[in-house]
């Protein structure tokens, strides 16, 4: 790759973080009411989520085993097919 591609790159990267941190700060602005204290604070994590892999809340399907959605489209199709 040339330098302008590796360039070009990297500048459509950083706008698509860019664009996503606003994203989900106006998420948590309009969720829990308040502004973060750094603008780049929701590049890697998501507003909403609380970054725990054992919380039931936010993982209860994976925790408790139950079907996905596209488990449970399969079955149903599966069920009709025979």
């Amino acid at each position: 790759m040339s330098r302008l591609e590796d360039k070009d790159k990297a500048a459509r990267r950083r706008k698509k973080d860019k664009a996503l941190a606003k994203t989900r700060t106006k998420i948590a602005k309009s969720m829990y009411k308040f502004t973060p204290d750094s603008p780049n604070r929701y590049t890697k994590r998501h507003a909403l989520g609380c970054s725990n892999s054992r919380c039931y809340l936010c993982h209860g399907n994976k925790l408790l085993k139950k079907d996905t959605l596209q488990e449970k489209r399969e079955k149903q199709k599966d069920k009709f097919d025979n």
